[in-house]
């Protein structure tokens, strides 16, 4: 694999500027992302501690100075 799926991208997406809730929520981002809500939070911490996300993430709140508050 070269780059995330497509899952993965909306996760990172729903993460960094989702909607209310969801924002910042990362299991609410994997199930906004269309991960099981069974299984959202155990996904979210795997997606969160998986380098190339994680740089993702880092690197999308750096440049806009994004806040998961």
């Amino acid at each position: 694999m070269t780059g995330p799926t497509q899952r993965r991208r909306a996760f990172v997406r729903a993460y960094l500027a989702g909607p209310p809730g969801v924002r910042g929520n990362a299991t609410q981002a994997a199930i906004h992302a269309g991960y099981s809500a069974k299984t959202a939070a155990e996904q979210a911490s795997r997606l969160l501690t998986n380098v190339k996300i994680r740089a993702e993430v880092d690197r999308a709140l750096a440049k806009h100075e994004v806040t998961t508050d």
